[in-house]
């Protein structure tokens, strides 16, 4: 009787396992027919249409998240998701988003926005993926990119070499060499004599250096040199407030901002850049730091 009663309850979970599968699979059959996507797809291109439509940040990303719901296994959702983020230069939150999505991934492209976004193992990893699949220059100087911002210089000068050897032509690997002889100068992996970039007068400075290093995507190193400039102009604060911006933080993108305005008012990218930071920072905080905007010309005055 016991083994009767042992016998049965052994079973249960076979046919619980095997009623799930049979479940699901009927499922995806269903959510995959032609029928379905054509209208899963109608309703997700509804949706981002109206997202497109509104005017507030809030209801138009509230729009891309119900698409990513209702778009499921799609590219659509994703990609218009993602564009968003971009273009609002949130790279923070653009690269999760094509990276946890079924799709086929650009390992590369990932790596750039990971990295612009100063998230530094997930750029490496990243980029380490793409050279896996294939070595390219641009993976290389994004690998190199990478680890200098995390302070391994010898690796990140390792791989600056490997993306000068596959392309000598490449600007690109020019400067991230240049950006590792300038770190770690006594490197012996490349040769300074062989970049003529580094007797440019704009290299022998503070701020010139730090400039530098900031557009070729040592923001770590760059940031802290550009800082601690001692004149800086309305660029420069843009600059700095735009990476600041990129890694989400609102209130030191605002404060940098506002040091860029009170040098040039006029500046359009500035003032572009301080209007979408402060709704970032919330719809209640926007009024008080439009009027903040609004007295700079007056400190400026004083």
């Amino acid at each position: 009787m016991t083994n009767l009663k042992t016998q049965r309850h052994s079973k249960t979970p076979f046919y619980l396992i095997a009623s799930t599968v049979f479940l699901v699979a009927g499922l995806v059959v269903i959510i995959t027919s032609p029928r379905v996507l054509s209208w899963r797809d109608k309703q997700v291109s509804a949706l981002i249409a109206k997202s497109k439509a509104t005017q507030t940040a809030a209801q138009r990303e509230e729009y891309l998240h119900e698409a990513m719901i209702i778009g499921w296994g799609g590219e659509l959702a994703p990609r218009a998701l993602a564009s968003y983020y971009l273009s609002i230069g949130r790279y923070d939150k653009a690269w999760p988003v094509l990276q946890n999505w079924p799709l086929k991934r650009d390992y590369t492209q990932l790596g750039n926005y990971a990295l612009k976004s100063q998230s530094y193992p997930a750029a490496q990893r990243f980029y380490a993926r793409a050279i896996a699949q294939k070595s390219t220059t641009e993976a290389y100087v994004g690998l190199a990119a990478a680890l200098l911002n995390k302070g391994d210089y010898k690796n990140g000068c390792a791989n600056a070499a490997k993306a000068t050897k596959l392309n000598l032509d490449s600007s690109a690997a020019q400067q991230i060499a240049v950006a590792c002889i300038v770190l770690q100068p006594k490197q012996t992996v490349l040769q300074p004599g062989n970049y003529p970039l580094l007797q440019t007068p704009r290299l022998q400075t503070k701020r010139g250096v730090g400039q530098f290093l900031i557009a070729n995507r040592v923001y770590s190193e760059g940031e802290k040199r550009l800082l601690a400039a001692p004149k800086k102009s309305a660029s420069d604060w843009l600059l700095l407030a735009q990476l600041a911006s990129s890694r989400g933080d609102y209130t030191r993108a605002a404060e940098r901002g506002e040091e860029g305005i009170k040098l040039d008012r006029s500046n359009a990218d500035l003032n572009a850049l301080l209007a979408q930071t402060y709704h970032a920072l919330g719809e209640s905080k926007a009024a008080l730091y439009e009027a903040r905007l609004k007295a700079l010309p007056s400190i400026q005055a004083n």
